[in-house]
């Protein structure tokens, strides 16, 4: 139990820490220790030209971004398709 305790006491801790750099740099705790989401996709996708294309669909209203979801989910299904003919 007092293993359990003092396990507790350090997570409260650094979260109160975490916390109060997040509070300090203006950011979330998930900003904190994930980065950002840019970031993520900058260090996911190889393709810096298909990234600016991502950002500028993001850019785009609603309909538009559902057309192109559905062109894209269309062409990585026939790929699967494909493959499994193979």
């Amino acid at each position: 139990y007092i293993h359990l305790a003092s396990c507790n006491l350090l997570r409260k801790r650094r979260n109160t820490a975490k916390l109060s750099l997040a509070n300090a740099f203006g950011v979330s705790i998930d900003y904190l220790e994930n980065g950002s989401l840019e970031q993520k996709a900058q260090d996911t996708l190889d393709d810096n030209e298909l990234l600016q294309q991502f950002k500028e669909v993001e850019q785009m209203d609603e309909d538009d971004r559902g057309t192109i979801k559905k062109l894209i989910d269309a062409f990585i299904t026939k790929r699967k398709v494909q493959k499994l003919a193979q």
